[in-house]
């Protein structure tokens, strides 16, 4: 007789599917037959709930906007260029600048994406590390979103803690919730990393001491924002 807990085999030796022959179900008593059952509706109600989960973690991943990334450094000028995969309710850019910005041009439409604003955070002349901060909403999947910086480079050149990678923070919605990221990425490369172990924003550099009180006055005020148009 063949065990029910196994795969069935007919009198000819062919494996059947994992169901109970006519004869089988006679010569089972009640309790078997319900051990069966319970095991059977076991098995599928396992296997729905982890289709359930695979479904579940297939539409997150395809919910998740996951933008690509471009950034092109010239002498004067910086090219960002991004593309979304899906639709992303905000994107916000903060990218260091050694210099003063100059211009920032917006090529993107209303009907691609929202520029909600565009702010310089630091003193923006020539000898201060400046942050571009640009904030993004309605942002529609696989349409391109073009800026193009330009800036007049720190003469010499300076190098800053932190400032050769950029940061950009993404949302969407997902499950009735809100969902946020936010990335690193090298300047020289595109290459995604983790944060800088040290964040300067808005910092002048001053060919010269400053006296105790200037000092607290620089400390207390901060970095300058300035909102372009």
């Amino acid at each position: 007789m063949t065990n029910p807990g196994n795969s069935l085999e007919s009198k000819a030796g062919a494996k059947t599917w994992l169901w109970p022959t006519r004869q089988q179900w006679k010569r089972w008593s009640l309790p078997s037959k319900l051990t069966f059952l319970g095991a059977w509706v076991g098995f599928v109600s396992l296997a729905l709930v982890l289709l359930a989960v695979v479904i579940n973690q297939a539409n997150a991943w395809f919910a998740d906007p996951r933008p690509s990334v471009s950034v092109k450094v010239s002498q004067s000028e910086i090219y960002i260029q991004m593309r979304t995969r899906s639709p992303t309710n905000s994107i916000t850019i903060d990218f260091p600048v050694l210099g003063r910005i100059v211009k920032v041009h917006d090529y993107n439409t209303a009907a691609d994406v929202v520029t909600v604003s565009k702010a310089i955070i630091g003193h923006n002349v020539v000898s201060s590390q400046n942050n571009l901060e640009i904030v993004l909403a309605d942002v529609k999947p696989n349409r391109n979103v073009d800026f193009k910086i330009l800036y007049e480079p720190m003469s010499p050149k300076m190098k800053v803690a932190g400032t050769d990678r950029w940061q950009m923070s993404y949302s969407w919605l997902y499950g009735g919730a809100t969902i946020t990221k936010t990335k690193w990425y090298l300047i020289a490369n595109g290459k995604e990393v983790g944060p800088p172990a040290v964040s300067v924003r808005g910092t002048i550099f001053i060919p010269r001491a400053l006296s105790p009180e200037e000092r607290k006055k620089l400390y207390e005020e901060g970095p300058p924002r300035t909102e372009l148009k």
